[in-house]
């Protein structure tokens, strides 16, 4: 028997194995179970049909590896940088940085309702703090981090960008706005995500 998916506790793998073990007729349990805590567990739930799309690509730069191969680490004063590259179509950019505090915040954002979508296949880097970006440095609380990045064909949002929302807060506004048809009322969203699990470190 093979698992695969996420769970949110250690526990919880554990204690799945256990149970698929006992079961009458299992021999060999292989399970590719990775760790997500809360609030990564609900972004891969909440973010499933986006995540799965083709379209949008991103990537941290400069972060080393961890003992999960799906997870990179970033230790204090390490620059926070991102590479995406949007769809093959032009699309609207939205970067959430979910931090262990448990703020959302926000690192680029379409500006205003008359912002332009990128062109296709735009090669976009946030922060690292080259060519005029910031230079987001990692500090405490340390902890398991996500970087979300979410393309949209449409307009998610019309307002101002937030400076920063509370994980819950961002969860329910981007669930709202999948569901939400784009302005005019015709056809179905077309979006695209990544997320990129991290874990921050003190030196």
């Amino acid at each position: 028997m093979r698992f695969t998916g996420f769970v949110g506790a250690a526990d919880d793998r554990e204690r799945l194995r256990r149970a698929a073990a006992a079961l009458p007729g299992v021999g060999r349990v292989e399970a590719d179970i990775a760790l997500r805590p809360w609030p990564q567990c609900e972004v891969y739930l909440s973010f499933a049909e986006a995540l799965a799309a083709q379209g949008v690509r991103a990537a941290l730069r400069d972060a080393g590896p961890s003992g999960d191969a799906t997870v990179q680490v970033l230790r204090a004063g390490d620059s926070l940088a991102i590479e995406v590259t949007t769809p093959p179509w032009p699309a609207y950019l939205y970067v959430t940085y979910l931090q262990a505090n448990g703020e959302a915040v926000h690192l680029n954002w379409p500006r205003g309702t008359s912002a332009a979508a990128l062109p296709p296949g735009s090669r976009v880097v946030l922060g690292g703090g080259a060519a005029g970006q910031p230079n987001w440095r990692i500090g405490p609380p340390y902890g398991d981090e996500m970087v979300v990045v979410v393309a949209s064909a449409s307009p998610l949002f019309l307002g101002p960008m937030p400076a920063s929302a509370t994980e819950r807060e961002y969860l329910t506004s981007f669930r709202r706005a999948f569901l939400t048809r784009p302005q005019g009322g015709t056809g179905q969203r077309t979006v695209s995500a990544v997320a990129l699990p991290l874990q921050t470190q003190p030196r």
